[in-house]
């Protein structure tokens, strides 16, 4: 008993075999294959998430605040316009010809804008007129303050409608060419239409289907449009038109209903 009191108890030192075994290279080599399946499942299953994931846009600043259903406004690039022969009866005056146009106004976009500026549409009759003058018969003004009561939106987007007179119907037929020309307001290039070419009838006879206009003896005014009177001055271009003597301007108020 007491030897057994006495006895050191010791902790058993491994032997050199032992240690070989434990770092042998097979369970080395199976070690390391296992790291490298966790790495290829890793990256596999974060692969996975970024596909399926949608990426994060960043909102664009300029547009916080806008309303989609309003029209959008910016500067024209082209401008698309048609033209339709129209009569105006007001009750108790002669009934007045003329042409009705719609203007839709086009930046790099493919939906028509609102615009603002100065609205001037060129007219040349065409009856006996020389190819190389380039003087227009009357010129049609509708200035910036104006411009914006003659629009309207619809399924398309905003237009502008305008009413150019043309005297009684009682005058003779006579073709007439249109040209509108747009200048903005904030700067930036003129923007001018195609040229289109309309007849408009004449001597008290309206064609089938014409629109008529018809006005009540309470009518606002709701358009207007300052023309010139073509004049023996000399022949100019369109843009040249402008620097005309303001004595041979003639003014007139076009009443619509609203």
């Amino acid at each position: 008993m007491n030897r057994d009191r006495n006895r050191k108890f010791e902790v058993p030192r491994l032997k050199q075999g032992q240690g070989v075994e434990m770092t042998s290279p097979l369970r080395s080599m199976a070690a390391v294959g296992l790291a490298i399946c966790l790495l290829a499942g890793c990256r596999g299953a974060s692969s996975t998430v970024a596909k399926t994931e949608t990426p994060f846009k960043m909102p664009n600043p300029m547009e916080w605040g806008a309303n989609p259903d309003e029209p959008r406004k910016g500067e024209p690039e082209r401008i698309v316009a048609t033209w339709a022969d129209t009569v105006r009866q007001t009750p108790g005056e002669p009934a007045e010809r003329g042409f009705g146009g719609r203007l839709y106004f086009y930046d790099h976009g493919a939906d028509p804008i609102e615009v603002d500026g100065r609205l001037v549409v060129y007219a040349f009759d065409e009856s006996g007129r020389d190819p190389t003058d380039h003087r227009p018969t009357r010129r049609f003004v509708f200035p910036p303050d104006q411009l914006p009561k003659n629009m309207s939106v619809s399924e398309i987007g905003p237009s502008y409608s305008v009413w150019l007179p043309w005297g009684t119907v009682d005058a003779a037929p006579t073709h007439v060419s249109l040209i509108a020309r747009f200048e903005p307001v904030r700067g930036g290039g003129l923007v001018v239409s195609d040229q289109a070419r309309q007849r408009l009838p004449g001597n008290g006879l309206a064609p089938v289907g014409e629109t008529m206009i018809a006005e009540s003896t309470k009518a606002t005014t709701v358009r207007q449009a300052g023309f010139e009177e073509r004049t023996g001055a000399k022949p100019a271009t369109v843009p040249a038109q402008e620097e005309e003597p303001r004595k041979r301007l003639t003014t007139t108020t076009i009443k619509l209903n609203r």
